[in-house]
This record gives C-alpha cells, structure tokens and sequence, in this order.
C-alpha cells in the first residue's frame, strides 16, 4: 500500500444484502437455483455528493458503474433490465422503483421467476441514503425489498452506518454465515462494523470492499473452479481481501459483518465467469498481486492475489487492458489485448519493469475520476485603505459589488480557483493644490475595478465551512475633478495587488451564505513612491452546480 494514496470517506461503507424467499421455497436449497434459471433486473444508483457539509466522494459513481458491467457480463442481467441512477436525487430513485415493480410484475404474471438486485454506492446518515440535496430513508428500501413480488431480493448498499444494523439483527464479525434470525427472512452484509470507518483508494479507483466484490464476482473468488461465484464464496473472499487490505492504511481495518435469516440453506449462485468466454489467464507458475485496468472503459476492472500452483481466470470484456503486479521493491507493467471469446495468458517476462513513480494506473485513474464543481455568486461590502491621507485625497473608501466564478475542486480535492470582478465607485471631496498655491476642496467623482484570481483552501462541515487563501488582483482606478478644475484630464492608475482572502460560509442546500475579510498589498509610484495596503468585508450569497 506504500504506494496508494488512501482517502477516509467521510462515512462506513456498508455492502447490504437482503433476500426474502415466497413460502413456496422454504423446503428447497438454494443451490438448486442455476445461474440462468431466475430473471434478474437490477437498480442501480451512485451517488458523489452527500449534500452540504458531506466530502464529496471520488469513487461512487464509479463503483455503480463496474458493479453493473459485472452482472450485465457475468449475471445474465440485460441492460433492458437495468435502471441507472447516477447523482439523481431520491425523487429519481423512487421513479425507478416504480418502473422495476411495473417490470417484475409482468415477468411474474409471464410466470417467470424474478431476482431483483438494488445497488446504492454514496454517502448515508442515520439510516438516510444521501442524494445530493436529497434524502431517501434506509427503512423505505427495505420496504420497497419486502412489498416487491420477486422471488429472491439481493441489495447491496456500499455507504455509511450499516454495521450497526447486522448488529441488530444477530450478525457475526466472522465470515463463516453461521447466524440466523429465522423471523426477518434477509440477509444483511456490511464492509464495515458499526464503529468503523470505510476508505476509498486512488491506486484501485473505489471504495475497497466494492473493489475485491467486483474483483470476485470476475472470477477470483471461484475457489471451487467451477466457473461460478456464490454468495458464500464472494462474502468469505471480499471478507478477507478487505481486512488484509486495510489493515495497515491510517483509516484502520475494516471488518465487514454478516446476519441473515432466510427459508433454505444452500449456495446462491451470483456470476457464472464462463459467460464471456473471454478474459485473462494466470497460469499455475505465477504468484503475487496482479491489477487490471480496463484501457476502454478507463476503470480498474479487477484485482488478484495470486498463489503459485493454482490457475486463475478473470473474465473481462474484449478490449485492451494494462496489468500491473506488484513487488517489493518495483512494479511490472503491460499492456494486453483480450481477443472475443479467447482467453489472454498473463506472462511476467512479458511485462515490463517499472518504477513506483511511473506507475501509469495509478495516473490514469486519478486522472479519469477527477470531478469538480463551478460556483456562482454575488457579493456586497465595503473596501478602504489603511492609511488616513490615501482614503481621503488619493483612493476613497467605498461600498462595493462583484460577481465571482469558482471552479471547486478542479486543481485538486478541497481547493477552489476563484475569479471575480468587484465594482467601487462615487463622489467625494478632495483637497488639490491650485495653480495660485491656494488649497481648495475639489469634488471628485471616481470608479474602481478590481479583476482578482484566487486559490483557496477550504474545510467543509455538515452545516458550515472555512476557506481561505491568495489571491492576486488587477486594481484600476481613476477620478475626474469637478469645478474648478473639470477641465483637467481623468486621472488613472493601474497596477498588480496579492493579498490575502478568509472566510465562513453557512451552507443552506446548493447555496451558500457567506461573510469574507480581504487584505492587500499596493505598490504606489505615481509622484512618490509608497507601499501602501487596503482591506475589506463582503457578505453574500453563493450557488454550487
């Protein structure tokens, strides 16, 4: 992991499953359900943006997208039968929902049977699924799970505070599904226990837990060989791979946690890894921990930990793909071509040697995943120079508007590159030195333009936030006196100001009440030179897209 730079999701990655049975069932093992016998539809959701206050996640969005190219390849689920919902509020959810119910009621009435899958990869809060601005609470899911009239409902919820249900329910720290609650008729699996943190990873491009369940439903959790992935066997491997995967990274080991209660006892059939007929072979010689990126779909498409003396088989797509193992002191690296319906034989003579700081997955990830926001607002206050001579006869203080555009984490996560335009300007009286050597009070009419750039840092809480940064500015100014002296020329100055910006924000949904304190530097050398410096206070509204 020296290599992988970890981010601590604000939030406990939570892997749900839930499968109520019709009576009809309760005397048969599961194991005798085929791969194929059951017609699958699948909604789909993920979600970067927990709402205000919530850090917006990288991978999401992300892991939504790899799990649904896994059980559209390897579940025989068709893509007719999959609803998406890709930063949708609750309200979108709900409607595809809807449209599942209408879909599997006429598959029932066909008489076919029904498997329905629910995803959800995103950010939660005391039994609420985050939608942007949006909430969707857990209890109405699982409702939605119970009233549906599919056979067998499988969810599967990659987000925060889920370990404490499987507590509720009788669940096991240990991977071995020996509880059961034979009153609740489901299945509960988290990531993470309850007082428990979850992670994403920029080397894997997710969350770690969706990354070895997506890895395994590919094939390496197929440790009976027989091209299929059960439930039993992609729980235990997704177990295991999360706990030694995060046991050294500083958001700490997860644990993920199991309770179910259900009619029947037997495997459950997930993903039948012979489907594609296309993927990558490791042969029995090779051993250590091999990665694959997806070059077309620009994702990771799975990982393994490889043993010598075993054969492995991940299924993927035709396509080019780069692979990466590995060792202790380097990394070896090649780009591979999977043929339609061949398998591609992995070689390590054929991969090239490679520096940890040339690892090119690592960049293409960070690269493709890379999201950002832009920012509007408007903003009021008031600016004056620090020193009483330049306020009164040279840069009058002045209420102040402006506009400023920012573009949210585009240079990196937490930093925002600002620009704005701020608009001073008014009467005011100014003491000149006439001709005669008379001093007398001149009025002035006067306008300043500020043209700024900004780099700023922010800290963002549930509720309100921080930031603060440099920023640069190009400060033009000019006056026009009034009688006696209105035939002289409009004076005018130009010239580059940094200086510093902070300030709190109050977030209110995608709108953001500010109060911001500016200070800056200025170089004058018009008749004399002097250093010169100025501030201000602004308030305003903000609106983030």
């Amino acid at each position: 992991m020296s290599a992988s730079s970890t981010k601590r999701r604000s939030l406990w990655t939570a892997f749900v499953l839930v499968l109520f049975c019709h009576q009809f069932f309760a005397a048969h093992a599961l194991a005798n359900w085929p791969a194929g016998d059951m017609k699958p539809f699948a909604l789909i959701v993920g979600n970067n943006d927990g709402g205000p206050g919530m850090q917006r996640l990288m991978y999401a969005k992300r892991d939504a997208r790899k799990f649904e190219d896994v059980f559209v390849q390897l579940g025989h689920l068709k893509k007719d039968d999959v609803w998406t919902v890709l930063e949708g509020d609750a309200d979108q959810v709900r409607q595809a929902m809807s449209k599942m119910d209408l879909a599997i009621g006429r598959a029932k009435d066909s008489g076919q049977r029904v498997l329905l899958i629910f995803y959800y990869s995103g950010h939660a809060v005391d039994g609420t699924l985050k939608l942007g601005n949006t909430s969707l609470y857990m209890s109405d899911v699982k409702l939605w799970l119970k009233n549906s009239s599919a056979d067998v409902r499988i969810a599967f919820v990659d987000a925060c505070q889920s370990g404490e249900m499987t507590r509720m329910k009788g669940g096991t720290l240990a991977p071995s599904m020996v509880s059961v609650d034979d009153t609740k008729g489901q299945i509960i699996v988290t990531s993470s226990a309850a007082s428990e943190g979850s992670q994403e990873s920029d080397e894997i491009g997710g969350s770690f837990f969706t990354h070895f369940l997506v890895s395994g439903l590919r094939g390496d959790a197929d440790v009976s060989g027989d091209g299929i992935v059960s439930l039993r066997e992609i729980y235990e491997y997704a177990y295991n791979r999360t706990v030694n995967r995060t046991a050294n990274t500083r958001g700490g080991t997860q644990h993920p946690t199991y309770g179910y209660s259900l009619a029947g006892r037997g495997e459950i059939p997930l993903t039948t890894t012979y489907m594609l007929e296309s993927g990558l072979l490791f042969p029995s010689e090779l051993s250590g921990s091999y990665l694959v990126y997806n070059l077309g779909s620009e994702r990771v498409a799975a990982e393994l930990n490889k043993k010598k003396g075993e054969e492995r088989f991940i299924a993927v797509p035709e396509g080019d793909y780069l692979v990466k193992k590995r060792r202790e002191h380097d990394l070896l690296l090649g780009r591979l071509h999977v043929r339609h319906r061949k398998k591609t034989q992995v070689m390590d003579e054929e991969l090239q040697p490679t520096s940890f700081d040339d690892d090119m997955i690592k960049g293409l990830v960070l690269i493709h995943e890379r999201t950002w926001k832009i920012g509007f607002s408007l903003r009021m206050g008031a600016e004056a120079f620090f020193d009483s001579p330049t306020r009164d006869d040279l840069f009058y203080s002045s209420p102040q508007v402006g506009i400023e555009i920012a573009f949210i984490d585009l240079i990196a996560r937490n930093f925002s590159l600002t620009m704005d335009l701020m608009f001073a300007g008014g009467e005011d009286d100014t003491q000149v030195e006439l001709d005669t050597g008379v001093m007398q009070t001149v009025p002035t009419s006067f306008f300043r333009l500020q043209v700024g750039a900004g780099v700023y840092y922010r800290l963002d809480w549930s509720w309100f936030g921080l930031y603060g940064g440099p920023r640069l500015v190009l400060l033009m100014a000019s006056r026009k006196f009034g009688a006696p002296m209105e035939n002289y020329e409009a004076q005018t100055f130009g010239s580059l100001s940094p200086g510093l910006a902070m300030g709190i924000t109050l977030h209110l949904g995608s709108w953001d009440v500010f109060m911001e304190g500016r200070v800056n530097y200025l170089y004058y050398n018009i008749d004399t030179d002097a250093s010169l410096g100025f501030g201000g206070g602004y308030f305003g509204v903000a609106y983030r897209h």
